[in-house]
């Protein structure tokens, strides 16, 4: 409106003024009314911005933010302007959260994001709780220790055992998480101690999907390091009654068998999913990933050196069967960070770093080198059996022959 008015006074004619409808600027700075609750799972957000006596609701905030505008129209015909820190900050919540008509549903697990309107939260309970949590994981050092079960046949490593108290961490808040420690730092012993420490209460059953060339690789570790555990392979000739199945402490199946026998281990309840090469599930549109979600589970954890391998997509997925609802729909993932990454939004990427921080644990070589063994170097002589030996040397004595000719 200034610009018109210098306009005019400079006998600078513009035309089309007559037919244009200019909205005016609402005069009242914007004030924000929150109304937190804390659920079982989730926070739950109202919000009430009023321009004066003109209220808006968080749903016309959202469709104000989702068609790029930093303003919304108030009742009374004029604008309201949204401060720039304010969009920045309602941006961040619509990602994290659901809205359910008048409110949004934040998840707890996207507690270390409430820092966002923190400051406008005046309910002294619900601070406590989200300051608890974040100091838990502030350092994660800070996490308590907790002993090793005795029936371990191992001796951890400090990483190790680290990794342990996180995993056991993530069970007592009934989070999931993935466990993406580079190949050969013992991912598969880290979740036997778990095991271990879970079947330590009666009744706790752990089922455990791993490509096929993996599942005798657990049977292995499982009989080295916990010889006292219940555990049955499902594969090959494979019980078909769901009873039988129950006895077990320990399933170990594969992502092929979780698609065939959906049906029957739909039927069973689990204390703990693990998903072993988790990057198996990395399509959500696949039959192992439709599948494996639809099994029932207390807690899951996923195992793989290599989180993401072609691309962000892939995290949507993996994260999804551990936090189910983490990241809501594919389609909104996809517009609030695949979408904006395309259009050069950096900071997209600390922001989704920063929500995923405390449900990853990822440690290479070179971080714990210090708490790695020497390398050591061992020879095996395999002798061969008779009719090998008899095959080797007709061959040996064949092109000997053959070359003491030539020369």
């Amino acid at each position: 409106m200034k610009a018109f008015e210098t306009l005019k006074a400079n006998q600078v004619t513009v035309f089309g003024l007559e037919t244009k409808k200019i909205k005016k600027y609402s005069l009242f700075a914007p004030t924000v009314n929150l109304e937190f609750r804390s659920r079982q799972d989730w926070f739950e957000l109202k919000a009430e911005v009023a321009f004066g006596n003109n209220k808006v609701k968080l749903k016309d905030i959202k469709r104000a933010l989702d068609r790029d505008r930093n303003y919304v129209e108030l009742t009374d015909g004029t604008i309201g302007i949204l401060p720039e820190k304010w969009v920045r900050k309602f941006n961040r919540l619509f990602r994290s959260g659901e809205t359910d008509k008048d409110q949004l549903n934040i998840s707890k697990t996207q507690f270390n994001l409430m820092d966002e309107v923190e400051e406008l939260i005046n309910f002294p309970e619900i601070l406590k709780e989200i300051e608890e949590k974040k100091e838990k994981l502030k350092q994660f050092s800070s996490i308590k220790s907790t002993r090793i079960p005795k029936q371990l046949k191992a001796e951890l490593r400090p990483y190790q055992k680290a990794g342990f108290n996180w995993l056991n961490f993530l069970r007592e808040y009934q989070w999931g998480g993935i466990l993406a420690d580079d190949m050969g730092l013992g991912k598969t012993l880290q979740l036997i101690t778990l095991i271990c420490k879970l079947t330590s209460k009666k009744g706790a059953k752990v089922l455990v999907v791993a490509p096929t060339t993996l599942l005798f690789n657990w049977k292995d570790e499982l009989e080295k390091f916990a010889p006292h555990l219940d555990y049955f392979i499902h594969h090959g000739n494979r019980y078909d009654q769901v009873e039988a199945l129950r006895k077990h402490q320990v399933l170990l199946t594969s992502y092929g068998l979780v698609i065939n026998d959906l049906e029957l281990l739909q039927q069973l309840e689990f204390d703990l999913i693990i998903t072993d090469e988790s990057q198996a599930i990395k399509n959500t549109q696949s039959a192992r990933y439709k599948a494996i979600t639809k099994l029932r589970a207390n807690f899951r954890i996923a195992l793989t050196g290599t989180p993401i391998e072609n691309g962000l997509s892939e995290l949507y997925a993996q994260m999804n069967f551990v936090n189910p609802g983490f990241f809501h729909s594919f389609t909104s993932f996809k517009e609030n960070y695949l979408d904006a990454l395309k259009k050069g939004d950096g900071a997209i990427l600390d922001e989704l770093r920063k929500k995923i921080e405390p449900f990853v644990l990822r440690r290479t070589k070179r971080e714990v080198l210090k708490e790695l063994p020497d390398k050591t170097e061992e020879y095996l002589y395999c002798e061969m059996v008779p009719i090998q030996r008899k095959i080797y040397d007709a061959y040996r004595n064949e092109y000997r022959d053959y070359l003491l000719k030539k020369f």
